[in-house]
């Protein structure tokens, strides 16, 4: 463990400066995240997440996002659009700002589908001007379905992306 902590250590003071992030018009975003869920009266579930964001103008992508979930004894696949806004702090650290406003939710082993909203705050830290990571909170609201009540649901993510 010792090893492992001042390998990262200098491999963190090795690093060359560099130039800003890439968040201006016409870039890219790939990355993901991943996380672990937990939600009231409900069983704890695992989710990877699949990105892909265009900036239409300086520091604000739209694009879409997907996910794969496992929750208990089912597994379900989600899309919907995706806007992020970054707010640049410095060279290094960015907090952003996500939103989907409508996913669309099927479980794997058929049934109907369901509706969420999704809206997540984070802070990607710049290893250099394309590729970062960080972490995040999510938040999910289940829209009502079948006369039923909504309900809500809250993560941490550790994201990854690569901006080109």
């Amino acid at each position: 463990m010792k090893h492992l902590v001042l390998a990262l250590f200098a491999a963190m003071i090795a690093l060359p400066a560099h130039a800003a992030p890439k968040l201006n018009e016409g870039n890219w975003i790939l990355g993901g995240a991943a996380n672990f869920s937990f939600a009231k009266g409900a069983t704890s579930s695992f989710q990877v997440s699949p990105e892909a964001e265009y900036f239409v103008i300086d520091n604000i992508a739209l694009g879409v996002a997907g996910s794969y979930l496992v929750q208990g004894s089912y597994n379900s696949i989600s899309i919907g659009p995706q806007v992020v806004f970054h707010m640049r702090a410095s060279d290094t650290v960015v907090p952003y700002l996500a939103v989907k406003p409508i996913v669309i939710n099927s479980y794997t082993g058929g049934g109907s589908a369901y509706y969420s909203t999704v809206g997540r705050v984070g802070v990607k830290f710049f290893l250099n001007d394309s590729v970062s990571f960080g972490p995040a909170a999510e938040w999910r609201h289940y829209w009502p379905q079948n006369g039923g009540t909504g309900s809500d649901a809250g993560s941490f993510l550790a994201v990854f992306t690569i901006h080109i």
